[in-house]
């Protein structure tokens, strides 16, 4: 199995556009991470460390909107463009930014989900391989998307790198939401998400929250586990009641 390394550099994206095979396009990756690196950094420079971040979710959810508002600092134009396989020339997969964490210099390597659920389970795997934080996407306006975190998405990352840490995001925070906050964090709870978060890539609330969590947890400190509210008033609740007793 080839493995992509942890590890990405700028250019990547357009080469990958000319490959017309999936091997061939993730060969391209191997191919940048081995050769372009001396390039870009110089010996006496140290090489940031290397974090990769996978996007996985629905379609037309806003994920690629997500990546680029937070790459580039504006809201794309223009009209909805899939990443899902086959590729579209010209267009991004994979976006870099540099961000700086207690005082080490960081390299995201954010991965767009580019497989659909229907392509060969080896291919994705590749995607797949040492992400080192989902981000589990649905948009808050579709609760389609939001049903589909449990039914398609969390048995997704299970079946490929279960022991992998999982972020789930809401998405498009600024429309009409038919999913509340509180559904949320039950959610999270439910497929053992490290945390719930929201943001809208449109007017940038949130937006730099969601990586910042992100990078915390793929550094080893993730936040407090959400928290099953419904649960925990029912122990309370059945604590109270054993009190009296005594």
């Amino acid at each position: 199995m080839i493995r992509v390394p942890r590890i990405w550099l700028f250019g990547i994206s357009r080469s990958f556009s000319k490959c017309r095979h999936p091997a061939e396009q993730l060969k391209t990756a191997e191919n940048f991470a081995t050769e372009g690196m001396h390039k870009i950094f110089p010996k006496k420079m140290r090489a940031p460390r290397n974090l990769k971040f996978t996007v996985v979710g629905d379609k037309a959810v806003g994920k690629t909107c997500l990546l680029k508002t937070y790459v580039y600092g504006t809201f794309p134009p223009g009209p909805y463009v899939s990443t899902v396989f086959p590729y579209v020339e010209d267009e991004e997969y994979v976006y870099s930014k540099t961000v700086d964490y207690s005082g080490t210099s960081l390299l995201l390597a954010m991965w767009d989900r580019v497989y659909s659920i229907k392509e060969d389970d080896s291919l994705r795997s590749l995607q797949y391989d040492k992400t080192d934080v989902f981000l589990l996407c649905f948009s808050v306006e579709d609760k389609t998307s939001f049903e589909n975190v449990w039914k398609i998405w969390q048995r997704e990352i299970k079946k490929f790198c279960c022991q992998t840490y999982c972020l789930l995001v809401g998405l498009k925070k600024d429309s009409n939401p038919c999913v509340t906050r509180s559904m949320g964090r039950d959610m999270a709870h439910k497929i053992g998400a490290v945390s719930y978060v929201e943001c809208s890539a449109k007017t940038n609330d949130g937006l730099k929250h969601v990586f910042e969590v992100a990078v915390q947890t793929a550094m080893g400190c993730p936040p407090s586990p959400p928290i099953n509210k419904k649960k925990n008033k029912l122990c309370e609740s059945r604590l109270r009641r054993l009190i009296k007793l005594l």
